[in-house]
């Protein structure tokens, strides 16, 4: 038989799947004692939770992937798909945050962009006034025609066409 560990607990067994499982249970007079012991140090204790609490909910680890990440949440980071792709990217000689939507893309226009922004880069100044130039080209192409061949010029190449 195995003994209390002290004399406010008692001990309850109950057997599930010949598994023996021992569950503790606090006595009326431990409950009391626990209440009095906590309202005569409240402020002791309060002083303790907050020190330990502004001093490890603050801190912050860089991970090996590349995140800066906070104390309280390492255990769940770790096991992210996010951690596990960024790692396996550094493992293939890729950088942490190759995703099609983060991969950045030189434009014709001259700009770039992140994938993800593509709709914002597409109605920038730079890149309509890009398009708006290279549609006067193609009408002034059209309008030269001479018979029934024209020279197309689209990206730097010639195209002969007959219409």
């Amino acid at each position: 038989m195995i003994e209390a560990p002290n004399k406010f607990c008692r001990l309850t067994t109950i057997e599930e799947e010949e598994q023996e499982v021992i569950y503790i249970k606090r006595s009326p007079s431990l409950i009391k004692a626990q209440k009095k012991y906590y309202e005569k140090n409240k402020a002791k204790i309060t002083a303790k939770q907050t020190e330990y609490n502004n001093k490890y909910t603050k801190l912050t680890h860089e991970c090996e992937c590349g995140d800066v990440i906070s104390n309280a949440a390492k255990y769940h980071h770790i096991r992210s798909k996010r951690h596990a792709r960024r790692i396996e990217n550094i493992k293939n000689g890729k950088l942490p945050s190759a995703l099609k939507s983060e991969e950045k893309v030189n434009c014709e226009c001259g700009g770039h962009y992140i994938f993800k922004h593509r709709h914002q880069h597409l109605k920038t100044k730079k890149h309509t006034d890009f398009i708006l130039h290279q549609q006067q080209n193609l009408r002034k192409q059209l309008s030269n025609l001479n018979g029934s061949q024209a020279e197309l010029i689209v990206n730097n190449s010639v195209e002969v066409k007959e219409i």
